[in-house]
């Protein structure tokens, strides 16, 4: 009788082992069609992120550029030099 009640046991384990491997197996199986299927898809939304990406970069750089010009303009104009002149002028008096 034990000998029956263990086979039973090994069968119970048995079969619950086998449901979890074919839920394994059905899982995977589900995840790696939908990839096969949207493959096109998923390529076409990562390369419109990394386009995207790459705008927002080069919008940043166009700034910077942009900035720097400004700030280079500044300081070379007449008015600036003026004022760096008369500053220069002012310290070197004081110094004296």
């Amino acid at each position: 009788m034990m000998d029956k009640i263990a086979y039973a046991f090994g069968q119970f384990a048995g079969s619950i082992g086998s449901i979890g491997v074919g839920m394994g197996v059905l899982l995977t199986e589900s995840i790696a069609n939908a990839l096969d299927n949207h493959k096109e898809q998923i390529k076409q939304a990562l390369i419109n992120t990394f386009d995207a990406k790459g705008d927002m970069f080069k919008a940043a750089g166009n700034i910077a550029q942009e900035f720097g010009d400004s700030i280079y303009k500044i300081l070379t104009s007449e008015g600036a030099i003026k004022i760096g002149r008369s500053y220069r002028r002012d310290v070197h008096q004081c110094l004296r």
